[in-house]
């Protein structure tokens, strides 16, 4: 009886498989012994076809990229200061800019 983990002949694990290996190489020579062909059958395709088959064709060469995300958080710092730090400061300023034009008013009315 086959039991789990118990490998009985196959290719070993990173080796080449030959036979993909094989068609790949015939397929190569046949691209390109037919270049001429496919070209001109590409020529007479229309714009949006063109396009559709030109990346359907390309699946077979190009990797398959997979979509991936990402999230990260960038935290720069000037003179010691976080983006935090500055937007805090800057809103205390702003803050202490309108009470002494408060301020200011008052005392112009008083006059």
């Amino acid at each position: 009886m086959f039991k789990k983990g118990n490998k009985l002949g196959g290719r070993k694990k990173g080796s080449t498989n030959k036979s993909n290996t094989k068609i790949k190489s015939e397929f190569a020579e046949l691209l390109e012994n037919n270049s001429h062909r496919l070209q001109e059958a590409l020529d007479e395709l229309e714009p949006k076809e063109f396009i559709k088959a030109f990346t359907d064709l390309s699946s077979f060469i190009l990797p398959k990229m997979k979509a991936v995300e990402m999230e990260s958080t960038v935290e720069h710092t000037i003179n010691g200061l976080t983006m935090s730090d500055i937007i805090e400061i800057d809103a205390n300023i702003d803050y202490e800019r309108a009470l002494k034009e408060a301020e200011n008013t008052k005392e112009d009315d008083k006059e």
